[in-house]
């Protein structure tokens, strides 16, 4: 199950378990007893993804292949067309056919060496990003509403206070 998996990753890295359930936004409950059982939710995950980033997304969320990067992987990750998908701000379909195009070169080339992870690894990353959009537009709605709230109430309170010296003035 994938938060054994956890426990055992913040094990191998030394991490404290309580600061790391709180910065992955659960608490150690969720990690005990029956609630080890039930599923985790996709924020958590990004911000293991994000908290980690040397762990291995496919290792995270099937139990295949090895816990964490190797070094190497991390070089050939930190290519130019790779670079270009994490470190600059394109938007997401941009970066979605760079990807494609970098995986139709290195299926012309015969060089599987890595795709299925480089894969993982940009694809985990797209979608961290993609979600934290998703989230910055859903505060941005609150801002707003509460926002606009916040106008009916004052105009509310200003009718009232029109109200108030209409009724002073037709009495003098």
């Amino acid at each position: 199950m994938i938060k054994n998996r956890i426990i055992q990753l913040i094990e191998c890295k030394e991490i404290a378990k309580e600061n790391f359930y709180k910065k992955i936004g659960m608490t150690s409950a969720s990690f005990r007893g029956k609630a080890k059982e039930t599923p985790i939710n996709s924020t958590a995950i990004e911000n293991i993804l994000l908290e980690i980033p040397d762990v291995n997304p496919i290792w995270l969320l099937t139990g295949e292949g090895e816990m964490l990067k190797e070094l190497n992987t991390l070089n050939k990750v930190a290519d130019p067309i790779s670079k270009e998908i994490f470190f600059t701000d394109l938007p997401l379909e941009k970066k979605i056919d760079v990807l494609y195009d970098q995986n139709l070169k290195l299926i012309e080339n015969n060089s599987n060496t890595f795709i299925d992870e480089k894969i993982g690894n940009v694809l985990a990353h797209l979608y961290a990003q993609s979600s934290l959009q998703d989230k910055s537009i859903l505060f941005i709605q609150k801002v707003i509403k509460r926002q606009e709230d916040l106008i009916k109430n004052q105009d509310k309170k200003i009718e009232e206070i029109l109200t108030i010296l209409k009724e002073k003035i037709a009495i003098n």
